[in-house]
């Protein structure tokens, strides 16, 4: 039995869970491939058999019995390059070798993980779930953007696929600021900032919830308010999730305001400051006990 990690490299969440599983677990990063992991799969009469081989460490398909989808990373390169072409062709042989394998646990499948990752879907399924949620615009138009930001909310401005170091981090903005005008290149998300919020993080494991408040920049256990662990794991079912990180603010009347949801978001400050055994709960998930 070998659970498989797929991760980047320096990840200490993975570097943890390795030590925690010992000689069960394979640690591997997709951007290693074609070079240094190596993948042999033959599909005959309805069954798929063969073996992955990372340096001295070899894995027959067979003995795979969970993959966590954590952090891997993939090769970029120009369009239309060969190296490009090689990468895709080697990700795809590989992650199709592990979808064609019977009974394998994801945490979580590389389709839940795809359908979560859209903010305005992410907002809609919170909703239908019960979670209250700020209002949000989502636009390429600046004119549209000068319109929503007329300076009586502030307002969190945010990115949608993640940070990139030409675009400044995620900020307020309290009013329309100069140079807003004109046509944008990129598309832009603004959510109504929560009033004085405390900020709330969320972890879901299978069926266990964790959860840490920020409380003076250290993050502390927090109680989960009724009613809410029933509607996390409502929108943990509406994606096929078996893992996600969920970001709450909490305004000063204690009423939590959901801002999003992260697949495969970080969770060990929470374990490191607030005490919670979540690597332990994903190691036995993992492990199917």
């Amino acid at each position: 039995m070998t659970v498989l990690i797929l991760t980047r490299e320096r990840d200490a969440i993975a570097d943890m869970l390795a030590r925690m599983l010992g000689d069960k677990v394979a640690c591997l990063d997709l951007g290693d491939l074609p070079a240094q992991i190596k993948l042999t799969a033959t599909w005959h009469g309805g069954t798929i058999t063969g073996a992955i081989t990372s340096g001295a460490r070899r894995v027959r398909l067979q003995e795979v019995k969970s993959v966590w989808m954590r952090k891997p990373s993939i090769l970029e390169f120009p369009a239309g390059a060969r190296e490009d072409w090689i990468t895709r062709e080697s990700v795809h042989a590989f992650i199709g070798a592990l979808r064609a394998l019977p009974g394998v646990r994801w945490m979580s499948h590389p389709d839940a993980q795809e359908k979560a990752r859209y903010k305005l879907h992410q907002l809609a399924v919170a909703h239908e779930a019960g979670l209250a949620s700020p209002s949000t615009l989502v636009t390429t138009d600046s004119d549209g953007a000068l319109a929503y930001l007329d300076g009586t909310h502030a307002m969190a401005c945010k990115t949608l696929s993640g940070h990139h170091s030409d675009f400044p981090a995620s900020g307020i903005i309290s009013a329309p600021t100069t140079g807003m005008g004109g046509p944008q290149k990129f598309s832009t998300c603004f959510q109504r900032a929560v009033e004085r919020a405390t900020a709330v993080r969320l972890v879901a494991v299978g069926g266990q919830i964790f959860c840490a408040r920020s409380i003076d920049r250290s993050w502390r256990q927090a109680r989960v308010p009724t009613g809410t662990a029933t509607k996390i794991m409502k929108v943990m079912k509406s994606f096929g999730l078996s893992y996600a990180a969920f970001d709450f603010a909490e305004d000063v009347g204690g009423r939590w305001w959901f801002q999003g949801i992260d697949p495969s978001g970080s969770f060990s400050a929470l374990e490191r400051e607030a005490g919670l055994p979540i690597s332990q709960a994903i190691a036995e998930w993992l492990l199917d006990k």
